[in-house]
């Protein structure tokens, strides 16, 4: 009897180191498919994360370039207004010069 009931133990005992094994298999798929799942979403935002940024950037670098457009419209603006201040400054010089002349007669 005792006989019967060590091999009837041993038996249930590979049974349930079957089902363990079959467990653990089980498991690390589990696990290996969670972390794939993580991975792609992990991979993901960080693709979103990094297309966001570009983004930001190229509206960034827009604004910029309008600055840009701005500055040069400026100084442009301002660069006719010295000639233009020059011209005038020569045009009464000269003024000065024939009055001054007229003057001395």
């Amino acid at each position: 009897m005792q006989m019967s009931v060590i091999t009837s133990k041993l038996s249930e005992l590979d049974a349930d180191r079957k089902e363990l094994a079959e467990y653990q298999a089980a498991d690390r798929d589990r696990r290996a498919l969670e972390f794939a799942l993580l991975e792609r979403d992990l991979s993901s935002n960080r693709k979103k994360l990094e297309e966001a940024r570009l983004q930001e950037l190229q509206s960034r670098k827009a604004v910029l370039e309008a600055d840009i457009g701005d500055l040069e419209e400026k100084v442009a603006r301002q660069t006719d207004t010295a000639e233009s201040t020059a011209e005038e400054v020569e045009a009464l010089q000269q003024a000065i010069t024939k009055t001054e002349g007229e003057l001395e007669e």
